[in-house]
């Protein structure tokens, strides 16, 4: 006898695959529009040269560069991991850290690297693997947030001509709410009286509230220690794409282009997701800064791949790799 409820699943499984892998198709076709735009608006042929012509001791220095950002990364996943998970095994955090990478790059919202990190750690749920993600990834996009938002004043005032009291103004008020941001993490009275109240009364599911719970449990020590990595870890990534304009461009205006790179990151991070690994916003929003401050368009799209490929698709291969092994063992 044909069970009804047992179609009906597999309907609605078939159908929520159909939807995602329509989905993932529609951010692929956005991107590669995105890409194709640009390249056409700033010759193809430019951005060869510049590739030809680019200083391969700079883009060397990044790569290497790149295993840095990569011990960060362990470093905060680490401490996470140790404090929410209870988790010490570094070849298991090594390795959920990089199926996390993998897993992240292909799908909306990087959200496949909190299933990919879950992968390692069986004796934990995903809900839990997921906080303690979440967690990790916070510290970083808050710091990029605060030092963004400030970097942001400075360029109206300078390229837009705007008021100076204004933008005195707006910094007062940047300071002011990253304050209260930090508040929620760092006082334990905060979260008693309202923030983990509010949080209490969005969320119904029991076990999703005890999983949550343990942001309210978290050391100050710990919060220190990964504040100062995220900083880090900030600077690691301008500094790779400071080197890489450098490195295409052949004008050695670090500062300049540090200073582009923390708008790009910030700008990046404000647009919603809408194209497969966030290609084309990372590049336009590069050739729009930096043309600002007098470099080519085909420079900072350069500049700006090159990070992505870098920092993105390596990392992510290494995880594909260790991830198809895994499969086969």
């Amino acid at each position: 006898m044909i069970d009804r409820n047992e179609i009906s699943k597999t309907i609605t499984g078939a159908n929520f695959s159909n939807k995602k892998i329509i989905y993932n198709l529609i951010k692929f076709f956005i991107a590669a529009g995105l890409i194709l735009f640009i390249i056409l608006k700033i010759n193809l042929a430019k951005i060869y040269l510049a590739v030809r012509s680019a200083n391969f001791y700079l883009i060397s220095f990044v790569f290497v560069l790149m295993f840095f950002n990569l011990y960060l990364q362990y470093w905060k996943w680490k401490l996470t991991s140790k404090s929410l998970l209870g988790e010490n095994n570094k070849k298991k955090i090594l390795l959920s850290l990089f199926y996390g990478l993998s897993g992240g790059v292909f799908t909306p919202v990087r959200i496949g690297e909190y299933f990919g990190r879950s992968l390692e750690f069986k004796d934990r749920t995903i809900l839990e693997v997921s906080v303690a993600t979440f967690v990790d990834k916070v510290f970083p996009l808050i710091i990029l947030l605060f030092f963004g938002a400030v970097s942001c004043l400075p360029f109206l005032y300078f390229y837009y001509g705007m008021n100076i009291y204004f933008t005195v103004l707006l910094f007062v008020l940047i300071i002011i709410i990253f304050y209260f941001l930090i508040q929620t993490f760092v006082n334990q009275k905060y979260w008693n009286n309202s923030f983990f109240n509010f949080i209490k009364s969005l969320i119904k599911k029991e076990s999703v509230r005890r999983s949550l719970k343990i942001l309210k449990d978290l050391e100050k020590k710990f919060l220190l220690q990964m504040t100062a990595i995220s900083i880090l870890f900030y600077i690691c990534i301008l500094t790779q794409f400071s080197f890489l304009v450098c490195a295409f461009s052949k004008s050695f205006r670090f500062f300049d282009f540090f200073w582009a790179g923390n708008l790009v990151m910030f700008v990046k991070s404000l647009i919603p997701s809408i194209s497969f690994a966030e290609i084309g916003i990372r590049e336009g929003a590069s050739i729009f800064f930096l043309s600002k401050m007098g470099e080519p368009g085909f420079v900072a799209f350069d500049a700006a791949f090159s990070l992505f490929l870098i920092n993105v698709i390596f990392p992510a291969l290494i995880g594909f790799i260790l991830l198809f092994k895994r499969n086969n063992d």
